[in-house]
């Protein structure tokens, strides 16, 4: 193993991540190269002294500034936002589309099989009822 692999593997290698072959691999280099070894050790004892300090906590209202900032930056929220966003002509188009969608289901799900509902109606026959339907709304 070259030193260079060796310091690629040295923080999996004190965290206990490597595979048995990979560590023996490791530990073959550092009884072998004293600089890894060195390095090695200074790590564990650095790793060892951050083990024993105490969580940080962040300072008291980060948490609400930061969301606070993040909501100012997002902009607009909510569903209530991007429907008045799109505008009457894509409103009335979205409500269009899951009238008819509505409309299409219902016939569907009538318990009629699809031959009989074809037998029955012609497809313009069909939007014409379901444009029917929808004015009656209006």
């Amino acid at each position: 193993m070259k030193c260079e692999d060796a310091h690629q593997k040295m923080n999996a290698w004190i965290d206990g991540e490597l595979s048995l072959d990979k560590r023996t691999a490791f530990e073959h280099h550092l009884v072998n190269c004293r600089h890894c070894l060195e390095q090695a050790e200074e790590l564990h004892r650095l790793t060892g002294l951050l083990d024993t300090r105490p969580p940080a906590r962040p300072a008291a209202g980060l948490k609400k500034k930061t969301l606070s900032l993040f909501i100012e930056e997002a902009g607009p929220q909510g569903i209530t936002d991007w429907w008045t966003i799109i505008g009457w002509r894509m409103q009335g188009a979205m409500m269009a589309s899951a009238l008819i969608g509505l409309g299409i289901g219902c016939q569907l799900g009538s318990g009629w099989s699809y031959a009989e509902q074809l037998s029955q109606y012609s497809i313009f026959e069909f939007l014409f009822s379901a444009g029917d339907f929808l004015s009656s709304w209006a």
